[in-house]
């Protein structure tokens, strides 16, 4: 087994060789414990996305069968030594509780009824009672218990009854009583609701859980760890794969539901705004938008998942404004070591070429801010050997020191010390630099700043003296404005308050008033792409950055 995982990431012939010799051996041959099954199944996984031919794909897809065998075999024997390694491992008989959001615990709940259950309660058991009460008719929310214990079983009576889950009738309870789906969302979060998911062969078990293409790259040579970034932006735009979106979206929601994981991206995702994008040699990407009432009010947050051959190998996403995209990337464990470089690279080459980025940030966090694991995978160095550099000037000059000294002594390492300093800003990649850095959060907190000064910190009053002048200035009325969907009034709304403190505004001549009303109803529209195109090309949008990005300065 050792030699097979030694093996996984090798490859040409001789290795190709070794390879099905060692899994022809290990075939019938059972791991000793539950730790050494789930090594075996990660290796299998990786042959699995990175198959050298036919014969060892078709050995790894068999093996991949007897693993879950054993690890239903082992769960169901209930061994503490065997449960501690398989509770969490997403194999087939294995369980996992976990927390998830609303949204997703309901559609679940709904679409997967025989695999999800409730498992627990653990917030308090006096607002979960008043929540159950306000589904019942007036004379009989007394019958109701006192104790979360007495309470959990009081569901499940109600459920066997109604003949629905507990989960069901519990999430049924909680959207009579919240009524919108944001409300609800914040009572299910507070209730901190667990549930049970239990995998198998037909739902979601990691083992087979694919994105399928119909077609396969088969691995030859070794993995590409160099690469030429520049290069790779000059290539042309990705192709669109054959896909299905409803597939897609489920297939990764269930790939991060299965390491308890969930991004709003996925778990909120337009079936309208999800594609899947062939990067070759086997790679493709699925981006998501979310839905018109889940979006940010600034950033246009698309997510993706990456698969290899089909499997989900990385996940994350972009938080876009303008021309700029602080970007996050995950790649699962079990492909680390692989091709992460070429992974990242990718990624931005198709948000590039499709959003039109030129400027690429990373956050302290991804680096090893607050984060041990980053700071010890340095994270920081990946980064910097791409070409990605501290955007503060400080940490850029000891940034340089550092990789100098590197390039100069073989064996230097930085100093920790040094390195959580390193991660303590923010890293930037530039395309071209004629593009300005947009970040969200200076316009937000911009905004804050201007509602405190001007209004006294009235948000209602700055809200509605900012519609009424928006609308003034942009020669709109309500009967127009019921007209659109509630998600473009909603977001009009918000950017009428960015707007409202532009000294630009009134100068806008009638033939930019349309081209502003669509971009700022867009954020709303069914096609949020549109919006992040029309902010790239908007006069107003860039005037207004400037004047953000000096009145920071003044006050720095």
């Amino acid at each position: 087994m050792q030699d097979l995982h030694n093996l996984v990431r090798q490859f040409g012939e001789p290795e190709a060789e070794n390879k099905t010799n060692r899994l022809i051996e290990l075939l019938n041959k059972k791991p000793t414990n539950a730790e050494s099954l789930i090594e075996y199944h990660e290796a299998l996984l990786f042959i699995l996305a990175y198959p050298d031919n036919q014969t060892i794909l078709e050995l790894a897809k068999t093996s991949l069968l007897k693993c879950g065998e054993w690890s239903k075999l082992w769960f169901d024997k209930s061994r503490s030594k065997d449960l501690k390694h398989l509770e969490e491992s997403g194999l087939n008989g294995t369980t996992l509780n976990a927390k998830f959001s609303y949204g997703l615990t309901s559609h679940l709940a709904t679409k997967y009824q025989k695999n999800i259950h409730l498992h627990s309660i653990e917030g308090d058991a006096n607002r979960l009672r008043e929540i159950l009460q306000f589904s019942m008719v007036g004379i009989e929310k007394e019958t109701l218990p006192h104790s979360m214990e007495d309470l959990m079983m009081w569901l499940t009576d109600e459920a066997e009854s109604d003949n629905k889950t507990s989960l069901e009738i519990l999430l049924k309870a909680i959207s009579f009583f919240g009524k919108t789906a944001l409300v609800s969302q914040t009572i299910f979060e507070f209730l901190s609701v667990f549930i049970s998911i239990d995998f198998d062969l037909t739902f979601s078990t990691r083992s087979f859980l694919a994105m399928e293409t119909g077609k396969y790259f088969y691995q030859k040579n070794a993995l590409q760890k160099k690469i030429d970034l520049p290069a790779l932006f000059a290539l042309p735009k990705p192709k669109i794969a054959k896909y299905k979106s409803a597939i897609l979206i489920e297939t990764a929601r269930l790939s991060l539901l299965s390491l308890a994981k969930e991004t709003d991206p996925i778990t909120f995702a337009n079936p309208t705004e999800t594609t899947l994008y062939d990067l070759e040699k086997g790679l493709t990407y699925g981006l998501f938008h979310m839905l018109p009432a889940n979006r940010l009010p600034i950033d246009t947050y698309v997510g993706y998942m990456a698969f290899r051959n089909g499997i989900p190998i990385s996940y994350g996403g972009a938080w876009i404004v303008g021309n700029t995209a602080q970007i996050g990337i995950n790649i699962y464990e079990t492909f680390r070591g692989g091709e992460s470089a070429m992974m990242l690279c990718q990624l931005m080459r198709l948000y590039h070429k499709e959003y039109n980025i030129h400027f690429f940030r990373v956050e302290p966090y991804q680096l090893g801010h607050d984060n041990e694991d980053g700071l010890k995978s340095g994270a920081f160095w990946f980064y910097y050997k791409l070409g990605f550099r501290p955007e503060e000037a400080k940490l850029k000059t000891v940034a340089e020191s550092e990789w100098q000294k590197m390039q100069n002594k073989k064996n230097y390492r930085t100093p920790i010390s040094t390195l959580k300093k390193l991660v303590q800003g923010y890293m930037g990649y530039f395309t071209c630099r004629e593009f300005p850095i947009i970040d969200s959060g200076i316009i937000s907190t911009w905004a804050s700043e201007k509602i405190k000064t001007r209004f006294s910190g009235d948000r209602q009053l700055a809200a509605s003296q900012s519609i009424s002048r928006m609308n003034s200035l942009l020669n709109l009325n309500y009967e127009e404005m019921n007209k659109w969907t509630k998600a473009e009034q909603d977001t009009y709304k918000s950017w009428c308050l960015f707007f409202y403190f532009s000294g630009e505004i009134p100068k806008i001549k009638k033939s930019e008033i349309a081209e502003l009303i669509q971009m700022m109803k867009a954020k709303g529209s069914e096609n949020e792409k549109t919006f992040v195109q029309l902010w790239q090309k908007n006069k107003f949008v860039t005037l207004l950055n400037n004047q953000i990005t000096k009145e920071q300065d003044e006050h720095d």
